[in-house]
């Protein structure tokens, strides 16, 4: 049932949390202490910022890293790491220039964390920063705002955590009889049940394809009861 369903998403998500934490201490350990590292949650992602530039991120539930390293560099990465590396892309087949996504068991460590976080860091050196070199460190995550003006790969990198949320989750049902209660409930837990192994949606994309788009923070609720 409901209550069921929602006790395996959290344990799943207590159970990643010593993965997101490990990536926290390597990625704080080695931005330079200059760069304005920023960490954010966004679309069901622990999400990191260097230099005001999405770096990189980790899956709150499906325990994959989010990488942005540049459209010019994706099929080198990808020919060099054939296991468990692929372009991030959307359930509608659509592919978010720039970014790749890895499997957890190709970063989990230190010593398998290295290349990917070299290959972000190397791409977001080559971007414009957003950031004051004096701006601290920002150890809680927060909102994020939106993309900066012009920033087409930021914006593409967003909309990739984005599309990570959501693949899979399959298409909004019609709107339920009820949007409160049992009728709703019972439409949000199908949408959940739907959701492929390894794959997240945030609450109002849950909401959404439950049929009620405007109900994301009694989706949030219903989860945290």
């Amino acid at each position: 049932g409901y209550f069921a369903a929602r006790r395996h998403i959290l344990t799943r998500m207590a159970g990643l949390s010593p993965l997101v934490a490990g990536v926290r201490n390597f990625v704080e350990q080695h931005v330079p202490e200059g760069d304005g590292l920023e960490e954010r949650q966004m679309f069901g992602m622990a999400m990191w910022l260097v230099r005001g530039n999405m770096f990189l991120g980790v899956g709150l539930r499906s325990g994959r890293l989010l990488l942005r390293v540049g459209e010019e560099n994706v099929e080198g990465i990808l020919e060099a790491h054939p296991l468990g590396v692929e372009r991030c892309g959307a359930a509608s087949g659509r592919v978010f220039p720039g970014t790749v996504m890895v499997d957890q068991e190709h970063f989990r460590g230190d010593t398998l964390m290295a290349p990917w976080f070299d290959y972000a860091m190397a791409h977001n050196r080559t971007l414009c920063s957003k950031a004051s070199a004096e701006k601290p460190r920002k150890k809680r995550p927060r909102e994020a705002p939106p993309a900066a003006d012009g920033d087409v790969a930021g914006e593409e990198a967003t909309e990739a955590a984005a599309g990570e949320a959501a693949a899979g989750a399959g298409t909004a049902r019609p709107r339920p009889s009820s949007t409160t209660g049992g009728a709703f409930a019972r439409c949000v837990l199908d949408v959940i049940r739907r959701i492929p192994r390894g794959r997240v949606a945030a609450y109002g994309q849950v909401a959404a394809l439950a049929g009620a788009p405007r109900n994301a923070r009694q989706v949030g609720h219903m989860l945290k009861e």
